[in-house]
């Protein structure tokens, strides 16, 4: 018997034919880099036309799953117009908020389409609203890569790599929802710890727009987070074996009484405030809106955002002119707001809310395709700007054995060399010990 799909391709079928069948050996080779990634098999369920495809949907969607399943759509202009489509997504959306989760539909833009593209023709879509908000492989510049490139071969493997993640990552709702409930044999025994749940976007665990701060009474000012580009870190332990319960009025301790919270921001302090969620800390504007926070939960996990590091590219000061209208992210502001935000968690959970090691420690960025590295430059005082980055987000995930700076600064240096990458350049021959040093960030090696 062949085992049954962990994820569906939903897809235009006319799509697949005009190219020849590129669907569906895009389908093949995901499906082969998740089992050479994991070990295990990895069915990825294409054809609705055959029988099997209303069987296996019915069985995977309407009865109470095990584990987890995803959604893999191909946007093209005749995906927005397919009912069929359309109704795959609606289901799947649906069962995302049954489960509490926002990482189970991986959509990938295949091919232009004003529906997504065109703001006043989305407004009128409220599917179209939803992927729009949404962190999606964008396939359009390799539709005619050669399948045996190495840039089509590295794109899969992070595809499979990103849908492997999500699969280790467990619903809030019932944190057994893992590769082992998909029959997907891991190592080790422990249960995992209960950790949140992402929204619209792996860096968000509250829904777009949402209030997440107030003050005054009765909340005579509410704050929501503004902007879609940002950095984020998360800290949770990794099982909840004799992990201590933190509760909100421990919470309250820390983040209230004690400050010993800071927002993932470079200002000193912030604004402290309860929520649905637990407590959060939060750098405001002016505007009632805030581009950098730390949320703390009851369970003890601590979890930052930040927009503001992405900035307006400066073109007369760099040595590479940039055009206006170009967003850049300066790298040495990212590198210590990562660090400054690590150290502070890792910090308070050790020794304040008293959490057992091994931590894990979820670094990501997203919305960076396009956006330009600001960086040192030996030749230009002004500095320099690499790039653009070539992929819309990295995302990782990192076991912390020890609460050690030494540790903690290994974890963001793999995710820093990685983040250099994508901009095509190497950390160690762009920074200098002297940069390490004045900045407080990881070392070069």
């Amino acid at each position: 018997m062949n085992p049954s799909p962990i994820a569906f391709m939903s897809y235009a079928r006319d799509d697949d034919e005009h190219d020849l069948g590129r669907l569906s050996n895009l389908r093949i080779r995901l499906s082969g880099e998740l089992g050479a990634q994991s070990g295990e098999t990895f069915p990825i369920f294409q054809d609705r036309e055959d029988i099997a495809w209303g069987q296996q949907w019915r069985k995977r969607i309407d009865e109470s799953l095990d584990g987890v399943t995803f959604l893999i759509p191909i946007l093209t202009p005749r995906f927005f117009r397919s009912a069929a489509c359309r109704d795959e997504l609606k289901r799947f959306l649906k069962r995302e908020e049954e489960l509490r989760r926002g990482d189970l539909i991986l959509p990938i833009y295949y091919l232009d389409s004003s529906t997504l593209n065109d703001p006043a023709k989305r407004s009128n879509d409220d599917l179209a609203e939803i992927i729009h908000s949404r962190q999606y492989w964008d396939w359009r510049q390799l539709r005619f890569e050669p399948l045996d490139s190495k840039k089509f071969g590295e794109t899969i493997a992070k595809m499979a790599k990103q849908l492997i993640t999500a699969l280790e990552r467990p619903a809030l709702a019932d944190p057994a929802r893992t590769l082992s409930g998909l029959g997907v044999q891991t190592g080790g025994t422990a249960e995992p710890f209960k950790e949140a749940a992402a929204s619209h976007s792996p860096a968000f665990f509250f829904p777009r727009g949402a209030t997440i701060a107030s003050f005054g009474y009765p909340n005579e000012q509410e704050y929501s987070f503004d902007g879609d580009k940002v950095i984020y870190l998360r800290l949770l332990p990794k099982s909840s074996k004799d992990q201590p319960k933190a509760g909100r009025s421990i919470l309250k301790k820390l983040f209230y009484n004690n400050r010993s919270l800071i927002p993932m921001s470079p200002t000193i302090g912030g604004l402290v405030s309860s929520n649905d969620y637990g407590w959060v800390v939060i750098d405001p504007t002016t505007d009632n809106t805030t581009k950098g926070i730390t949320q703390g939960f009851s369970t003890g996990e601590l979890w930052g955002i930040n927009s503001q590091v992405f900035v307006p590219a400066d073109f007369q000061q760099f040595a590479r002119r940039a055009t206006a209208s170009q967003t850049a992210l300066p790298i040495l502001n990212t590198e210590r707001l990562y660090t400054r935000t690590l150290e502070n968690y890792v910090s308070t959970a050790a020794s304040e809310f008293k959490l057992q090691l091994p931590f894990v420690v979820e670094v990501g960025a997203l919305g960076l395709k396009g956006v330009l590295m600001g960086a040192p430059h030996p030749e230009a005082p002004g500095g320099h700007y690499y790039g653009p980055f070539r992929e819309d987000s990295l995302i990782q995930r990192y076991e912390l054995d020890s609460a050690t700076l030494g540790s903690l600064h290994d974890v963001l240096r793999q995710f820093l060399d990685e983040l250099y990458d994508l901009a095509e350049c190497v950390r160690s021959s762009i920074l200098t010990e002297e940069h390490v040093t004045r900045s407080k960030i990881p070392p070069l090696a």
